[in-house]
């Protein structure tokens, strides 16, 4: 719910609120792009990408623990704020990370600010191998933990226990997977196509305005074409 609130608040805040900031000499506003002082921006940053990954972080621990481990409820309980010191403090070092770094951005397109909107290689760095490590990761302990369930059920059948219970609990198990590890690789994939993108066009707009200068002249203006001579028709 956290991780959605810049996108409803953008109904309530206007896009230059959020994604813009401007000159103090002149007033103009320009997209944020590794500024920090746009508050709105900063916030916005801090729910999208915090709640983000520890969402993630979260999701990684449980499954590791219930689907590899097999870890019950009652255990899970016992090592609970050593849970919770690793689910806040890995995003928020993250998060600290992004803030020092300046990799700051706002989207042109929606005016949420996050991570990776315009810098391919911050969105690389912050987001999109995170966000893979953290499928991979899932992938396996759910893989690793349905291989012990299936050895289970066919070691309860040979003595002729019920495993309907456990079939069940195999299902829904196979569901909840589903209903993240789907979105979340359609998530990187979307991710990655963002940054392929980025990596045509960043260099030649955003990134030459932001580091060019007289001696390196990085912005090049296109060469000119020949004028067309006109040729004499005999």
């Amino acid at each position: 719910m956290l991780f959605c609130l810049p996108f409803i608040l953008r109904a309530f805040i206007s896009y230059e609120q959020m994604a813009c900031d401007s000159l103090s000499s002149t007033g103009k506003q320009f997209l944020i792009s590794g500024t920090l002082d746009n508050k709105t921006c900063l916030l916005s940053v801090l729910f999208s990408y915090y709640f983000l990954i520890a969402a993630n972080i979260w999701w990684l621990m449980l499954t590791y623990l219930s689907a590899a481990r097999k870890w019950v409820q009652e255990g899970i309980d016992a090592c609970s704020s050593y849970l919770h010191l690793i689910a806040w403090a890995l995003p928020a070092l993250l998060t600290i990370a992004v803030f020092v770094t300046h990799k700051v951005d706002a989207s042109e397109l929606t005016g949420i600010c996050s991570v990776g909107n315009t810098n391919p290689w911050s969105l690389l760095g912050f987001v999109i191998i995170p966000k893979f490590l953290f499928v991979l990761l899932g992938s396996c302990f759910i893989i690793a933990g349905f291989a012990s369930m299936c050895r289970e059920r066919d070691s309860f059948r040979r003595r002729g226990t019920d495993t309907s219970k456990l079939e069940k609990l195999m299902v829904k198990m196979g569901i909840f997977s589903a209903f993240y590890i789907i979105p979340a690789v359609v998530m990187v994939v979307c991710d990655c196509y963002h940054m392929f993108i980025l990596l045509k066009w960043h260099s030649a707009s955003i990134a030459c305005k932001m580091y060019s200068t007289p001696d390196n002249n990085l912005c090049r203006n296109p060469e000119k074409l020949p004028s067309p001579q006109a040729t004499r028709v005999v």
